[in-house]
């Protein structure tokens, strides 16, 4: 759904379903097992790309020149443009290490969800001739969220290994940093601000 032409907002929502299932998630992937007694499966599974659910929504509020709230003869926020997208998605399958150390069934475990909200500001001021001047800042991950990209087998957790692993540290065999991966998560808030002729 869109909502275009308005002079103040437009915006849009978009919702994907889909299920992508097959026997392997790479070709290669029955070659790279053939020592592995990881049986491949006969039936179709979930892929690892599979994202079930695919939401996002975009809203963009402008206020145009002679609008804003007024401060005597002057109009605050007036030449502004803000936009702020949310995105929500499924996370991926994965598959999970039983208690018994055994691989459980492929991709029948799920990783958390992925979420995040952007926001970018602009500011148009208008200088001689036809060029203008925009100030304004984009921020990623407005509210800082921990989304895993990709988790440890045992525990579905980005931070915790979990069985024999977690065992090595609390007996002091092994750091607690060498379990800590921190490109198993997306990127943290960042604010970069801009200026453009």
């Amino acid at each position: 759904f869109e909502k275009r032409r308005g002079k103040f907002f437009t915006g849009n929502i978009q919702y994907t379903y889909s299920v992508a299932k097959g026997n392997r998630s790479d070709p290669w992937e029955g070659y790279r097992n053939g020592e592995n007694p990881l049986t491949m499966p006969k039936r179709e599974v979930l892929q690892d790309y599979d994202r079930t659910h695919d939401f996002s929504t975009q809203l963009t509020f402008r206020v145009p020149k002679g609008y804003g709230v007024p401060i005597g003869s002057y109009k605050l926020f007036q030449n502004t443009m803000s936009n702020i997208t949310f995105v929500g998605i499924s996370g991926a399958p994965y598959t999970p290490i039983l208690a018994n150390e055994q691989a459980g069934p492929q991709n029948s475990e799920r990783m958390p969800a992925y979420y995040t909200v952007n926001l970018a500001v602009r500011k148009y001021i208008d200088l001689f001739g036809s060029s203008r001047l925009v100030l304004g800042f984009v921020c990623t991950n407005l509210f800082n969220r921990m989304n895993e990209l990709y988790v440890y087998p045992r525990t579905g957790t980005a931070d915790n290994p979990g069985g024999k692993d977690e065992g090595y540290i609390l007996d002091g065999i092994l750091s607690t940093s060498y379990y800590d991966r921190p490109w198993y998560y997306d990127d943290q808030r960042s604010l970069d601000f801009f200026i453009e002729v």
